[in-house]
């Protein structure tokens, strides 16, 4: 789908993915029984407890001087900035927790306190529900994110302070001993949303392993920035650079190869050149192997068969099979790979 925002709040674009409607009213059925427009009322509590989650992420990177981007999408939404590893670490442990802090502060607490006030009585039935959602989801969700999971803010705190090595495993640890909580407590949503979780960070580490850089929790986002949309153009996570910021070999070689996979995906070759010319050698090999087959560069079969010789595991998304099946070139590098005499690459 393409990327561009849907809306945007104080300079920062908004994109709401439609499957973010469809997981939020799955679960709000819970409150069918007592009625259609009560599951609507959940769903409208849910955007906005997300979205003042989000703005808070936002508002945080803005103060440091950082551009962001905001997606709502299946289980939830999550907040992008074009440079965010440049941040001193304190800075983006607060940046992580903000999220969690702006919706306790500016939505469970009045809520909670308005739910147990005389007012509550008088507001209309519909309201009162919304009031009662608010305060319930804005609690939770925010204690839930604490968690040290990845991706979720306490997650991104754990990867912060030991490393993105150690937190994928303490994320596993921690998702299950959560999804055992859950399924134990009569909370099986949560429970299998765990298990999520921790498989998306077992396949991380089954990555890193065969020397591949993966993200699992990879979310195509508008451009950040506070410039209009360009209409007709899908960015697809390609962002460009503010003035005066680092060269791209100063940020995190995973986030340039991500944004090098979304050029390619969008067609912009000239961007995923420049892109690929900034990793280094330990960098993930396929999105240089698969820009140099998209421009034509001569020496593309050879960067193929030793990305495969490197990361037998093969790439980390259909893009750079894509790229092979739209130039006819699959069976040759097949060929080069099963006539190896060592036989590396050949699964």
């Amino acid at each position: 789908m393409s990327a561009q925002p849907h809306f945007r709040i104080a300079g920062i674009p908004v994109r709401v993915e439609p499957i973010f409607f469809v997981i939020s009213g799955l679960w709000g059925l819970r409150y069918i029984d007592i009625g259609l427009d009560i599951v609507g009322v959940w769903m409208l509590s849910s955007f906005v407890s997300i979205l003042v989650h989000e703005l808070g992420h936002g508002f945080a990177l803005k103060a440091f001087g950082q551009r962001s981007a905001i997606v709502l999408h299946g289980f939830g939404g999550v907040t992008i900035s074009a440079n965010r590893s440049r941040l001193a670490r304190a800075k983006s442990v607060f940046v992580s927790l903000a999220g969690s802090l702006s919706a306790l502060l500016l939505l469970w607490l009045p809520t909670r306190q308005l739910f147990g006030s005389a007012a509550f009585i008088d507001l209309p039935r519909l309201a009162q529900y919304g009031v009662f959602f608010l305060a319930f989801q804005n609690l939770w969700w925010s204690i839930a994110n604490l968690l040290p999971i990845r991706p979720l803010d306490g997650g991104n705190v754990t990867a912060e302070l030991f490393g993105l090595h150690s937190a994928r495993r303490i994320s596993i640890v921690a998702a299950v001993v959560g999804a055992v909580w859950a399924f134990t407590h009569d909370q099986g949503y949560a429970g299998f949303f765990a298990l999520f979780l921790a498989f998306n960070n077992w396949q991380e580490i089954r990555a890193e392993q065969a020397g591949a850089n993966v993200d699992a929790f990879h979310v195509d986002a508008p451009e950040p920035g506070s410039a209009p949309s360009r209409r007709g153009r899908a960015s697809l996570s390609v962002v460009a650079p503010a003035a005066g910021a680092p060269t791209l070999g100063s940020q995190d070689p995973a986030r340039v190869a991500q944004l090098a996979w979304g050029a390619l995906r969008a067609g912009d070759l000239p961007t995923a050149q420049r892109l690929t010319a900034s990793l280094g050698p330990s960098a993930d090999p396929y999105p240089a192997a698969a820009t140099a087959l998209a421009t034509g560069a001569p020496n593309a079969f050879e960067l193929y068969e030793a990305a495969y010789v490197q990361a037998p595991s093969g790439p980390p998304n259909l893009i750079a099979s894509e790229v092979l099946a739209r130039a006819g070139a699959a069976t040759a590098v097949a060929r080069r790979l099963v006539e190896r005499p060592d036989g590396k690459g050949r699964e």
